[in-house]
């Protein structure tokens, strides 16, 4: 990996943060830029979701046990079965679509 930092002309430069404003501000979107930028920015997208995806983990759970507390037993009860049932179908159809699945590989 090279520690030398690459550098665009200033005409470029300027022109990507002009196009950097005008997406923070939502003059444009995504699909407005060349997909080279684009690229670039899902994958600056993934690199920072993959260092917050503990932090994000521990206050999901943090939000569920502040919910939890908060609601009226007989609520809570409800919300964790529909919860739970939620999951397991999630759960359910990734194994029986999974290329590894039994029955996925015998059609």
């Amino acid at each position: 990996m090279s520690t030398q930092q690459i550098l665009f002309p200033a005409a470029v430069t300027a022109q990507l943060e002009i196009l950097a404003d005008m997406l923070l501000m939502g003059e444009i979107g995504l699909q407005d830029l060349p997909a080279p930028l684009v690229a670039f920015f899902h994958l600056g997208a993934a690199s920072e979701r993959t260092v917050l995806a503990p932090q994000i983990l521990d206050l999901e759970h943090e939000c569920d046990l502040l919910y939890l507390a908060a609601a009226h037993p007989a609520e809570r009860a409800a919300d964790l079965q529909q919860r739970l049932n939620e999951h397991f179908e999630l759960e359910a159809n990734q194994f029986f679509t999974s290329p590894q699945h039994p029955a996925a590989t015998a059609a």
